[in-house]
């Protein structure tokens, strides 16, 4: 979250694929790290506990903790499409990585 208060002067594109970018390889990464560490929920409840993690700190970061900025730059689309990604990128991770 700190990367993204970093990038808030950048041009509303590249923001938006580094958001993207980010969610995508942080929560990758967090569920090869689990499967690594024999968290042994099946891919699919990974998937949504990963996912639903995504979403909290998405909620907070943005309503909360950073309102000002949430409106110029993520729309609802721009919420939906990350989570999409990152829901099969965490199913993919973590049904090839044991």
């Amino acid at each position: 979250m700190g990367v993204l208060f970093l990038l808030r002067d950048v041009p509303r594109a590249l923001f938006v694929i580094t958001h993207y970018i980010l969610n995508i390889s942080l929560f990758g990464i967090l569920t090869y790290l689990l499967r690594k560490a024999d968290v042994s929920y099946s891919a699919g409840n990974m998937m949504m506990l990963i996912t639903g993690s995504l979403l909290a700190l998405e909620l907070v970061y943005w309503k909360w903790i950073n309102i000002a900025d949430a409106a110029r730059y993520l729309n609802g689309i721009e919420w939906v499409v990350p989570l999409i990604l990152v829901m099969g990128t965490v199913y993919i991770v973590a049904l090839f990585s044991k």
